[in-house]
């Protein structure tokens, strides 16, 4: 869905960086570059592309859970607060103390996959009215040990916000491009993968 979405926002990208038809600028001298506009559109275009694509994958992560749920006739609930611990760690949980199931072993990259939910929550939760890109909230940024889905040049400023215990103002911008979206896919694929073959033998034992 993302690949095929996003290629004429990106070619449209592509076209006016390459200065192709028909975005050939006319010859002059221009107080911002030619077709800035038209450029910007396609770029949020694809971050709100992006954005969509990662809370179509935590819903479908979501569903699988309740599916097993339902599969194995648990009543995870009553267990576990999911208020205070979030559906994510709260099934994980779950499936652990009720299916035996050592999730620890598990080769998915958890954290990657957390900051998946994480990031869904805050686009279906938006705060500022000013702008369609999301930034990792402070919580986000507590939350987690590492961020992955940020651009290259602000790791380092994230770093830092931790190591100084947070500056309020300061929310990196997330950058969900075709590479970090595959990767998260990836990731989920493997846990659901994983957590199958566990799953299935508790079922028919």
């Amino acid at each position: 869905f993302y690949a095929t979405s996003a290629f004429p926002f990106a070619d449209r990208k592509r076209k006016i960086e390459a200065e192709e038809e028909p975005f050939v600028p006319e010859y002059g001298e221009y107080e911002y570059p030619p077709f800035l506009n038209e450029w910007i559109e396609a770029d949020e275009s694809l971050h709100v592309l992006g954005q969509t694509s990662i809370c179509l994958l935590s819903t479908s992560l979501q569903l699988f859970f309740k599916t097993w749920e339902e599969n194995l006739n648990f009543r995870c609930a009553p267990h576990i607060d999911f208020k205070k611990y979030g559906w994510f760690h709260s099934y994980l949980t779950c499936f652990t103390a009720l299916a035996k199931v050592p999730i620890q072993e598990c080769p998915a990259d958890i954290c990657l996959i957390e900051e998946v939910v994480l990031i869904r929550n805050s686009v279906q939760h938006q705060s500022d009215i000013c702008s369609i890109r999301i930034g990792h909230s402070i919580y986000n940024l507590k939350k987690l040990p590492r961020v992955y889905f940020a651009a290259d040049h602000e790791q380092a400023a994230i770093n830092e916000f931790k190591e100084s215990e947070g500056v309020a103002f300061y929310a990196p911008r997330l950058d969900l491009n075709a590479e970090r979206i595959e990767a998260a896919i990836t990731e989920v694929e493997r846990l659901c993968s994983w957590l199958d073959d566990k799953l299935w033998s508790v079922l028919y034992p």
